[in-house]
């Protein structure tokens, strides 16, 4: 599967857990998915199916062009793409990442906390995450307020 594809199935307007679910058990049968496979596969009504697939390429072209220089995109098949990640239920199908995606295959940590921090909290977060960085642990962060 090419990344365009990837991402236009990703993008595709329905539940992530049911796009996820209907992927994983169609790429267990055949290694080249199309989005005209995935939409049928959701069992999505004829006169919708053509309306979804247009829309879910389009979104990939836009994201893809915006993404084009800051952004690495990484999809279910590429190599860097973290295999304990598939272990979840609904793992996401691209991830978008600033920096170097090679990091991704490393040992990672996430440091979660309240999203209303204290001083003291966001203290102890902002500390252990530059020590663990400094070990050469990978650190992530979901971008939400609070120690995250």
């Amino acid at each position: 599967m090419d990344l365009h594809t990837a991402v236009a199935v990703s993008m595709i307007g329905a539940s992530r857990r049911r796009v996820c679910s209907v992927f994983r058990e169609l790429r267990q049968r055949a290694p080249d998915i199309s989005v005209e496979t995935v939409v049928d596969a959701l069992q999505v009504p004829a006169a919708e199916q053509s309306r979804l697939i247009d829309e879910a390429r389009s979104r990939a072209d836009a994201a893809l062009s915006i993404a084009e220089d800051r952004t690495n995109v990484v999809s279910w098949f590429d190599s860097r793409y973290p295999a304990l990640l598939n272990c979840v239920s609904d793992p996401p199908p691209v991830l978008w990442t600033r920096g170097c995606a090679e990091v991704l295959t490393r040992p990672a940590v996430a440091i979660v906390g309240s999203r209303a921090a204290t001083t003291y909290a966001l203290d102890v977060g902002y500390r252990l995450g530059g020590e663990l960085a400094q070990r050469g642990v990978v650190v992530v962060s979901g971008l939400a307020r609070g120690v995250d």
